[in-house]
């Protein structure tokens, strides 16, 4: 119970944590509505108990405050840009005009007042909302374009390598064993070997913690690199593996250049120091065939790539 009751403690000075950056948008809200229960306050008069309408005003008060919950919401997830201030703006438009249906319950009027009318029916909050989600669609599209080349990784969380966030060797094993049982994909199955060049002098220059760093880098520039359908695991040290799918030998080959091109020309900054570290790799590149069982084939795949990454490096040296 008590462990269950910190976590909810936590939770909640979490969420009004993040609540603090927009406390601008909060103190206008409060401003708003403070100033339109004053004001309907000092032209109209109070209802009698007995005129009140007890279902509009649990479902008016429930609107108004369910509106609110949104905004809050919203708030305490999103970064600060036009699309949050829009919904934020919506919002409490939205918000007032349910405010104002919520106080009609209890105050009353004078008739030649139109303004808690005009306040109730105005589609402004409505239109807000309307194009915070159309640009939020549009951002959300860029997102999914990104995140597409991470379904692999995220699907299975407890493969993932904990110093690079990307899957490790036994998942590669693994999703390499479920392919090679189908022989028209495995055909079709490429496997690249990638090895940053002189890591350990890397390491020896610029300390683990900026070598680390740097191998995060190569890690987002390779999964930037890739198709959709790809897949980037860490082999071990400064190796990495990347399994192109539905692919020709001849394709396999030109998207491997392609990639080591990305790596090379990119200059990767260094914490500390004013020039910018510009890495070299070496790769091999082995494509699926026919073998006598699944584990063969996979061992097989991989001896060739890790054959084909010596016989590059030593052509290099």
């Amino acid at each position: 119970m008590a462990d269950a009751l910190i976590r909810i403690y936590y939770q909640v000075a979490a969420f009004f944590s993040a609540l603090k950056q927009y406390w601008y948008w909060l103190l206008l809200l409060m401003l708003l509505l403070a100033a339109q229960f004053v004001l309907n306050s000092y032209v109209g008069e109070f209802k009698l108990p007995t005129e009140w309408d007890w279902v509009d005003i649990v479902g008016e008060g429930l609107s108004a405050l369910l509106v609110l919950c949104w905004l809050l919401l919203i708030l305490s997830v999103r970064a600060k840009g036009r699309v949050t201030h829009l919904f934020a703006l919506g919002l409490i438009m939205l918000d007032l005009a349910l405010v104002q249906d919520f106080l009609d319950e209890f105050i009353r009027l004078p008739e030649h007042i139109q303004w808690d009318s005009l306040l109730e029916a105005s589609p402004v909050g409505l239109l807000l909302i309307t194009a915070a989600f159309w640009c939020w669609r549009r951002e959300q599209h860029t997102t999914n374009l990104y995140l597409s080349k991470r379904q692999h990784i995220f699907s299975h969380p407890s493969a993932l390598d904990k110093s690079l966030h990307i899957p490790d060797l036994a998942y590669l094993k693994h999703t390499l064993l479920k392919r090679s049982g189908n022989l028209p994909q495995w055909q079709h199955t490429a496997l690249l070997l990638i090895e940053i060049r002189q890591f350990n002098h890397l390491l020896h220059q610029h300390g683990s913690k900026q070598a680390d760093a740097l191998l995060l880098m190569v890690t987002e520039l390779l999964l930037l690199s890739l198709r959709s359908n790809d897949l980037l695991c860490h082999y071990a040290g400064a190796r990495f593996v990347i399994v192109f799918s539905e692919v020709q030998l001849e394709q396999a080959r030109k998207l491997a250049v392609e990639l080591k091109q990305n790596i090379e020309n990119f200059s990767l900054p260094v914490v500390g120091e004013a020039q910018a570290c510009r890495l070299a790799i070496d790769s091999g590149l082995a494509m699926g065939g026919a073998a006598s069982s699944s584990a063969v084939a996979v061992q097989t795949l991989l001896n060739q790539a890790l054959d084909d990454l010596d016989e590059n490096k030593q052509a290099n040296d």
